[in-house]
């Protein structure tokens, strides 16, 4: 009642008229027929805006009975966007006596609303008003669905035409992809959805790509995939290649949709394929939250933009396709006129030959003139100044126009303009659809003509097209099919070829051509009407290169590229074969080798990946021989081979094969001047209907290859349940080694070094200790070689270096009689292969803030055997710092003079093994002399490791080794016990 208060103010002053006229007539005087019988809504209101009478078409299309009408002020019944407009209206019907014509909205019983054409006058004599109103629901409906129409095409021309002419402000690089921004939101816009999406289908043909979307989360474009499988709405459309409308995501039947649909609460939708002409090019989908039903013109739309991308995609890759698109939109049926609102006179810049069919101007009479010239002299048509508002506010407008051809004849021209921006935000262009909507038919000439164009679109298409007749005789073929066939025109025309109508969508056949090649095509036909005859419309589709790329896929998939030998997958599936055969017989009969080339990488580093590939190709010739009848060789990949061996009932048949594969291994390989050997490890796994999973098989000779190579490589092992929970055991040291690192669960302890003479501790050798939650202390021995083969070594290795010397350096700041401690602290070999191993080592110095002349760092023989030069080249780094490096374990490896002379190495240390063994073996007491000599000729100091009892040191003070280690002084201490001895001096008296 808000609004009535707001006219009830300017009744105010008409009432007060109202009292000095004479009373109103009586309604009675009124024609009662015509009242009672017009098909019109026909009413009486007073100024108090209450209907006074109404008649029976009131009631029949509103649905109220007559007193629900006279209750209420007529205001009520008016949809309240129309009130305000309805009520300054009525407030002019009082002013003056004049008709006045409107529209609005009225409330029906049912609550919708109908369209009102209203005529109405004021009596001022007796303060009534008389108003007559048309239903004119059906026509705006029409008018919107119409308008609706008309744009949905405007849309189609308009997207076709920024294909066409790449009017898109942008660079050749990235026009496909604006192109595609622009139609999902072009079609967002007009179908009024929240979500569209274009999705490219991946050379994988598994997977979809998202390439342009609208409404979807940000960042899917370009990095999210969608699975084709029949179970997502897109990749169902692909398999079907048919538009597929989602009515309800949640009573779908036919597929369950992809995760995207489902987390974002999709109800409905559309999707269509983006066909291209060797395979479709993807997916066009609309989708939104609210359940909705989409028409056969939001389809035919959809579709249209789908065959604008498709031949958008086909014109970027080739300009012929361009021209084929060009082809395809002059072929439309309404006219297309783009215009140049930026020229003098706002001039036709392009249009499409439906333009000059429907005119019957030339291209010359077009070009550069404004289209009211089409009007003539007609230019009073109220239409025209609304095309003129609509292009000054630069906005759509849709409108009918009276049109005239060249030769003077009248055509009604329904028009639809619509503006064109740059990214920019500025107008470019106007595009106008034309559609003539008259009656008069085209004359035989123009069909005659339309149907040479046809026939020129025809000729222009990729795939062979053939028309044959109902008995099986071709008519007409285009020239694709001449180059598909390699026959002539002349030739085909005629030929007996049979009946081709499918009854399936599609089919695959072979055609032989002349010189024997056969060509792939894939064949569809369709039921047409030919010259007033039913015929077939063949179409083939050259897929030979598909169908070998498709042999190749599958080739790939299950063969090795390199040796062309069965790949991992094919090996698995016929493990998988035979263990099920396995069980069924309830015995063994197949057994599996798994070989690993010893030493191989060693080929590649030196000889490089070449000549690598090389021998593992010959490898693999080699191995081929060594099958019998049903055996199958596979390369897993790297140097890993694989035999599954057939009727194997002992395990001696298994060891014959391999003996058979050793021998022919021991043959040298000249590839490229090169003689190469090669041995290798091999496990074996027999079979057993205990197996139930390839890797099962494949696990345990794997572990059984593995225990070959730790017995020496070059020979092979035969897997048992000891070397699986050895292996269980290995794996769950690594575990416990990690979360032992994770919760920093290492020590570190210290051993000293005593000088020999004086009884004095000079340094101390920091030593990693692992005490277990559950198993207690693990030994060095045990974990150390775990980490080394993890790469745990290389954190762990300098988190001991840096724990070591912040202790030093706590020691050192006791007193200055520690000035000169020493702490020795060993490296792997892997962290000197760190390619930052050095400044790693000077980052701790600088951490620390240690003297670097009181740190010794040692090594391995081994270390230094392993690319000699880099390891001297970091190690010269390393002693320019003035750290001290020492070499462990001395005599137990290769003892090479040229390597202790061509290395910086400061001190020795001779392993406990001869120290041990000294007053029970002479030699050993001869080479611990040895190498006291040899290590004071080369001006080095020695350090002797494993004193355990009195005669040990005894006879090394004698020998004038300088220092010492070992359990008769002490056994490795925490730091506190550490720091203790240095207090004491006196721990070896003991």
């Amino acid at each position: 009642m808000k609004f009535w208060k707001f006219i009830q103010k300017k009744l105010a002053r008409y009432q007060i008229k109202s009292s000095k006229i004479p009373k109103e007539k009586s309604i009675n005087e009124i024609p009662k027929s015509l009242f009672m019988l017009s098909p019109d809504l026909v009413g009486i209101a007073d100024y108090n805006g209450y209907f006074k009478q109404v008649n029976p078409a009131f009631e029949s299309i509103l649905g109220y009975t007559a007193g629900q009408l006279l209750a209420q002020p007529w205001i009520e019944f008016v949809h309240p966007d129309d009130q305000n407009v309805t009520l300054l209206i009525f407030e002019q019907l009082l002013n003056q006596e004049s008709i006045i014509n409107f529209e609005n909205r009225y409330r029906c019983q049912d609550n919708s609303y109908k369209y009102l054409s209203w005529t109405a006058k004021a009596d001022l004599e007796n303060n009534l008003v008389y108003a007559v109103a048309r239903d004119i629901t059906t026509q705006k409906q029409t008018e919107t669905q119409l308008r609706w129409r008309v744009r949905q095409q405007a849309a189609v021309a308009q997207l076709g035409q920024l294909a066409l002419e790449k009017t898109i402000d942008v660079d050749k690089t990235n026009f496909l992809e604006q192109l595609f921004q622009q139609s999902v939101t072009m079609i967002a816009e007009i179908l009024d959805v929240e979500y569209s999406k274009i999705l490219q289908l991946l050379p994988d043909n598994h997977h979809f790509l998202i390439i342009a979307a609208l409404g979807w989360e940000a960042g899917l474009i370009e990095t999210t995939t969608v699975e084709m499988g029949q179970n997502t709405h897109v990749g169902y459309t692909l398999l079907k290649n048919e538009p597929v409308i989602l009515e309800n995501l949640q009573a779908e039947t036919r597929f369950q949709g992809s995760y995207l649909l489902h987390e974002n609460e999709i109800i409905s939708g559309i999707s269509v394929v983006i066909c291209s002409r060797e395979k479709p090019f993807g997916v066009l989908a609309v989708h939104s939250k609210k359940q909705r039903q989409f028409s056969t013109d939001d389809i035919n739309f959809l579709q249209a933009i789908a065959n604008i991308l498709a031949m958008a995609v086909e014109r970027h890759q080739s300009e012929e396709h361009l021209h084929l698109l060009e082809r395809a939109i002059n072929s439309a049926n309404n006219g297309i006129i783009i215009t140049d609102p930026n020229q003098p006179d706002n001039p036709i810049i392009y249009f499409n030959t439906a333009v000059e069919r429907s005119t019957g101007y030339s291209a010359s009479e077009i070009i550069g003139r404004n289209c009211r010239f089409l009007q003539e002299k007609d230019r009073n048509q109220p239409e025209i100044n609304i095309i003129r508002a609509a292009i000054k506010a630069k906005k759509e407008c849709n409108v009918v126009l009276r049109n005239y051809r060249k030769d003077g004849s009248l055509f009604w021209n329904e028009l639809f303009i619509s503006p064109v921006f740059n990214n920019q935000g500025k107008l470019t262009n106007f595009i106008g659809i034309q559609k003539d909507i008259s009656d008069r038919k085209h004359s035989e000439a123009n069909l005659n003509k339309s149907e040479e164009r046809l026939k020129k679109i025809v000729s222009a298409i990729s795939d062979a097209l053939m028309v044959v007749n109902s008995n099986g005789v071709i008519q007409f073929v285009n020239p694709a099919a001449e180059i598909l066939c390699d026959r002539s025109e002349s030739v085909l025309i005629g030929y007996q070829i049979g009946n081709f109508l499918l009854e399936e969508d599609k089919t695959e056949l072979t055609i032989l051509q002349p010189t024997g090649k056969q060509v792939f095509v894939e064949m569809r036909s369709f039921e047409i009407d030919w010259e007033g005859e039913k015929a077939t419309l063949v179409s083939l589709r050259d897929i030979t290169e598909r169908k070998q790329a498709e042999e190749q896929l599958r080739h790939s998939a299950f063969y090795d590229a390199l040796t062309n030998l069965p790949n991992r997958a094919l090996f698995m599936d016929q493990l998988e074969q035979a263990i099920d055969q396995t069980q069924t017989s309830n015995q063994t009969s197949f057994a599996v080798i798994f070989l690993d080339l010893d030493s191989f990488k060693f080929v590649n580093e030196s000889l490089g990946h070449i000549i690598g590939d090389q021998l593992l190709i010959a490898i693999a010739a080699r191995l081929e021989t060594c099958l019998r009848s049903g055996d199958i060789l596979a390369r897993l990949g790297g140097d890993e081979f694989t035999f599954l061996l057939k009727d194997i009932e002992q395990v001696s048949q298994a060891i014959t094969v391999v003996q058979n594969i050793q021998q022919k291994l021991t043959f040298p390989f000249d590839l490229s001047s090169h003689q190469l050997f090669s041995n290798a490890s091999l496990g074996i796994a027999l079979i057993s209907p205990d197996y139930t999973y390839p890797e099962e098989v494949l696990r345990d000779a794997d572990i059984a290859m593995y225990s070959a190579k730790q017995q020496g490589k070059n020979c092979y092992a035969i897997f048992n349940s000891q070397m699986r929970q050895k292996s269980q055991n290995r794996l769950q040291l690594e575990t416990d080694l990690r979360y032992a690192w994770e919760q920093q669960d290492f020590l570190v302890y210290y051993q000293p070094v005593v000088c020999l003479q004086t009884h004095q501790i000079v340094g101390f050798e920091a030593l990693i200790r692992w005490q277990h939650p559950t198993k207690g202390w693990i030994s060095p021995y045990q974990f150390i070689p775990v980490t080394e083969e993890t790469g745990l070594i290389i954190p762990l290795g300098y988190w001991v270096l840096k724990t070591a010397c912040n202790q030093l350096k706590a020691w050192t700041q006791i007193s200055p009689k520690m000035q000169h401690l020493m702490m020795s602290v060993n490296l792997s070999s892997r962290q000197i292969q760190d390619y930052n191993f050095v400044e790693k080592i000077n980052q701790v110095l600088t951490e620390t803030q240690i003297n670097p002349q009181n740190l010794k760092l040692e090594i391995t023989e081994t270390i230094l055997m392993e690319k000699p030069e880099d390891v001297k080249e970091k190690l010269i780094q390393i002693r320019a710092q003035n750290i001290q490096l020492s070499l462990d374990d001395f005599g137990t490896g290769y003892s090479s003079l040229s390597y202790l002379h061509n290395f910086p190495i400061n001190t020795l240390k001779i392993d406990r093994s001869f120290i041990t063994r000294m007053n029970f073996n002479p030699e050993n007491a001869a080479v611990v002399q040895a190498i006291i000599t040899l290590a004071h000729t080369l001006g080095m100091d020695v350090i002797a490791e494993g004193i355990e009892k009195a005669e040990h040191l005894e006879r090394l003070q004698a020998l004038e080794c300088e220092y010492g280690q070992g359990y008769l002084f002490s056994k490795p201490v925490s730091a506190i016990k550490a720091e203790q001895l240095l207090g004491s001096q006196q721990f070896w008296m003991e």
